[in-house]
């Protein structure tokens, strides 16, 4: 065993520091697991920037390619998420940037931490994992509301080296998704252990992602590819696992997923299809592609005999990343998507001029930049969600409890400009929705964006001041997903209120309309709430529709506004529910009336089938305030300012009659 005495050296070989079971010596051990050097315990050992300090001592150096010392002492393995054993010669490793082959720096634990640490900086949890390759990173520029996280502000992810990759993680919402980007990613040819290279990866999945989009730039294998082309994968062929380098090597997780998972479908079919879809929207058929991609190590591109052999073996792009990223996406559960921009032609023949190079990738890359980012966003847009997530709405919930003592009986919806209920609620808790992570963020004029606690009518309630809507970009289930959270703090009945646009001639501005039946447009036309794998925590998979709007509660309001005597402006009809924000125009206003609607709005309809398959009873009004046209001679036109006024005058009144509800249930 090759030993050295080791004072001060510029010896550059990442080291690790382990501890012998003796607890009397501490050892340098190279990326070979080879003892380089070796010393007493509390003897000062330095190497590039690399300190050991005195027993029990917190040592901390500012090289990046050095060793963080986190303390010492008998117990040290103790303290660690994941201790390694060396054989006979070290047990303990304390810390290191540069692991050495086996030790598995992606434990449950330290990807846990991880997300643990993202969740405190980030407004809501992405259901979207986006991985930029070289020069596509561009594509944050579309995401909204970005919450931008450094790579280096995370003391577990490793550092991205590559040029063209900015070191990012973004959140934010992206064609109406909460997506999370990978502005650049880690390669093992960087020196990285695998552990490390696909560590974002299992983090993304503790954070709620369940769809992986990834991108990369490769070379042309096929032929029939020319640079400039996209290339869905289909299929991979990966070189560094079947030799030793597979991601899920090691000691398996079973948090993440099974030991032995299948590989058949790992590029998901439903994905694929949807990309060709959107490709043929695009008119971009003529370079898009389909293909088997091959990850070799790198970062050596490849000589024409490798480059035949790939081709021989079935490969028709190569590249140096993407497989082991899928296939521990694969693992933890999560559908991929993968795509690859062909960015130069590998040489096949040794007479060949072609010479690859990695400002050719960046050059291409960013010529295919704008297609790239349009295609990635809508194929997000088109994406399915999952329905409401349990644990989403539990984590909702489970926040609000640690704020709030009492159980809501009742939850109210207020519509545009009818918050001012929660201003009688006595004893009112306030919890606002930019405190919830998991609740997206009102943007709507007259929302407050308040959920009020305390009691109104001698009832425990909850008042939402403010909704939100699809048109507002959010996908149905996080619409909704305040229903399913009054739902899990023990709401048994449900009051939405409304504004709403009159379709029947004989409904006037001002009028009251309890809402008797719906027809949901958004529902029948692809956007019900409860697209996607059902959740029998929330409700049936196949919930009735039938008295949505519960019989008993109606007839209650009717007898409230016979006591209130505004029978003369109490109405009783059908609601259609369409997306908006736009309104509706004269020939939609006409089909509209046509199939039975008296009354139309933007919201309502999604809520109350949430609501239904939850077991609630509900209850529904709006407030007319506005006519809609239905005549092309008609000066009336319909803004929200009117809405919002005539809303202020209906105030105290339907303050008034919700409270004399409350007092009969």
């Amino acid at each position: 065993m090759r030993t050295r005495d080791f004072g001060r050296t510029s010896d550059k070989t990442p080291m690790i520091i382990c501890q012998t079971k003796a607890a009397a010596e501490f050892r340098m051990v190279d990326a070979f697991g080879e003892v380089q050097g070796r010393v007493p315990g509390g003897v000062s050992l330095w190497s590039e920037g690399l300190e050991l300090c005195t027993m029990g001592a917190d040592c901390r150096v500012p090289s990046r390619h050095s060793m963080t010392i986190i303390g010492f002492g008998p117990n040290i393995g103790a303290s660690l998420p994941n201790p390694v054993t060396f054989g006979t010669r070290c047990t303990s490793v304390l810390h290191s940037k540069h692991a050495t082959p086996g030790v598995n720096m992606s434990s449950f634990e330290v990807a846990q931490s991880v997300a643990d640490y993202l969740k405190d900086k980030i407004p809501f949890l992405p259901e979207v994992g986006i991985i930029c390759g070289s020069g596509l990173g561009g594509l944050a520029e579309l995401v909204t509301e970005a919450t931008i996280v450094k790579y280096s502000d995370i003391k577990e992810f490793p550092e991205s080296t590559v040029v063209g990759h900015a070191g990012n993680l973004v959140f934010g919402h992206l064609a109406g998704k909460n997506v999370v980007l990978m502005q650049g990613r880690f390669h093992p040819y960087e020196g990285y252990e695998m552990s490390k290279v696909i560590l974002p990866i299992r983090v993304m999945s503790l954070l709620g992602v369940e769809t992986l989009i990834v991108t990369n730039a490769a070379g042309g294998l096929n032929p029939e590819f020319k640079v400039g082309d996209m290339m869905i994968i289909k299929d991979h062929i990966s070189l560094l696992g079947l030799t030793g380098k597979n991601p899920l090597v090691g000691p398996n997780e079973s948090q993440f997923g099974p030991r032995f998972p299948p590989m058949k479908g790992l590029y998901t079919k439903e994905l694929r299809e949807l990309a060709k879809e959107i490709a043929m929207e695009l008119e971009i058929e003529q370079f898009l592609q389909e293909g088997v991609y091959v990850a070799q190590m790198g970062p050596a591109y490849e000589t024409p005999s490798e480059a035949n052999f790939l081709r021989m073996i079935g490969a028709d792009a190569v590249g140096m990343s993407t497989i082991h990223e899928a296939v521990v996406a694969r693992h933890a559960g999560m559908k991929i998507f993968g795509m690859s921009l062909i960015t130069n032609k590998v040489a096949l023949d040794e007479d060949s001029e072609v010479i690859c190079n990695h400002e050719e990738v960046l050059e291409t890359s960013a010529k295919r930049a704008e297609i790239m980012k349009t295609f990635v966003e809508k194929l997000v847009g088109r994406l399915g969600v999952r329905m409401g997530s349990y644990v989403d709405a539990n984590g909702a919930a489970d926040y609000i409890k640690s704020k709030v003592r009492q159980t809501p009986q009742v939850g109210i919806i207020c519509g545009s400009g009818l918050g001012k209920l929660a201003e009688i609620v006595s004893d009112p808790v306030v919890v606002k929705y930019s405190d919830i992570k998991q609740f997206p963020r009102s943007t709507v004029v007259g929302h407050a964006g308040n959920l009020v606690f305390g009691k109104l009518a001698g009832k425990n309630v909850v008042v939402m001041q403010g909704r939100f809507h699809p048109y507002e970009g959010y996908p149905m289930r996080q619409v909704t997903l305040p229903v399913r959270v009054m739902k899990l703090l023990g709401v048994e009945t449900l009051i939405v209120t409304n504004a709403a646009g009159s379709l029947n001639p004989d409904y006037k501005v001002g009028d009251l309309m309890i809402i008797k039946d719906h027809i949901s447009l958004l529902g029948m036309t692809g956007l019900n709430p409860l697209v996607g794998p059902n959740d029998e925590r929330f409700g049936p998979r196949f919930p009735a529709m039938t008295n949505i709007y519960t019989k008993e509660l109606r007839e209650i309001a009717k007898a409230v506004g016979a006591e209130m005597q505004i029978e003369d402006f109490l109405r009783e009809g059908v609601y259609v529910a369409e997306m908006g924000p736009t309104y509706e125009t004269i020939a939609e206003a006409r089909f509209l009336r046509m199939i039975g609607a008296d009354a139309a709005g933007m919201s309502t309809a999604h809520e109350a089938i949430v609501a239904k398959h939850a077991g609630l009873k509900v209850f529904a009004m709006s407030l007319i305030t506005n006519q809609i046209v239905v005549d092309e001679d008609s000066v009336v036109a319909c803004n929200h300012e009117e809405v919002l006024q005539t809303s202020a005058k209906r105030a105290e009144v339907m303050k008034t009659f919700v409270m004399g509800m409350l007092e009969k249930m």
